[in-house]
């Protein structure tokens, strides 16, 4: 005998219950994810890099964690927000690595696996952390520091030209071809403003030396 479709009301409503609690918990963990991702891009960003390594290793231990309580629950695995929040901690681990790393090789990079992260969240990550990488050419601009931002300049153009070799779709990597159409605006603009520093700042070491020559004469 079928039971009454109240009966099967019942027990979905249960069930969804049970799935909103949940939701709503993962949404929570979600946002302090987040926002301990940028409080450590910030920190990374001002060279406190023993701070921010402290903060990354209690967010891998969240983002661990999120992943286990979502592990038997697809629909939260799988949603946009948990993809975003985890693609915040992608960017952030990228950015300490870059920043503790002498050399700048591939190797010395994570793979997916290793943050247990899905391939799709990863080049979400790693365009984020693309984009960061402004603002460390403008720190190296700061301290007069040229090779260092031509260098850093020289590797977002050489990870670009590894991802514009691929095109997927929106429902395999979100934005895929319009974030590579971003990165490669960032960095000619990026390039044109370090021609344009590094110029302005010969020019001005030019001018000081003749009018020091002029002085002695």
């Amino acid at each position: 005998m079928m039971p009454l479709l109240e009966d099967i009301l019942t027990g979905i409503f249960k069930n969804l219950n049970r799935f909103v609690e949940k939701r709503e918990e993962v949404i929570k963990n979600i946002r302090d994810i987040i926002t301990i991702s940028r409080k450590a891009i910030n920190l990374i960003h001002s060279n406190n890099i023993k701070e921010a390594e402290n903060l990354i290793n209690h967010l891998q231990e969240k983002c661990m964690f999120l992943l286990k309580t979502t592990k038997n629950e697809p629909r939260l695995l799988f949603s946009g927000f948990v993809r975003d929040g985890l693609k915040e901690f992608v960017e952030a681990y990228l950015l300490l690595t870059f920043k503790r790393s002498e050399s700048l090789n591939a190797k010395d990079f994570p793979s997916p696996e290793t943050l247990g992260v899905t391939e799709e969240t990863f080049i979400l990550g790693l365009f984020d952390f693309l984009g960061e990488l402004k603002r460390v050419i403008i720190g190296f601009l700061r301290e007069k520091n040229y090779v260092k931002a031509w260098e850093t300049l020289d590797f977002a153009k050489k990870i670009l030209s590894h991802l514009e070799t691929a095109i997927y779709a929106d429902s395999v990597v979100p934005g895929y071809k319009s974030r590579v159409d971003g990165l490669k605006r960032m960095i000619v603009s990026t390039e044109e403003f370090i021609l344009k520093i590094e110029n302005e700042d010969k020019l001005a070491y030019l001018i000081n030396t003749i009018n020091e020559r002029e002085m002695k004469n």
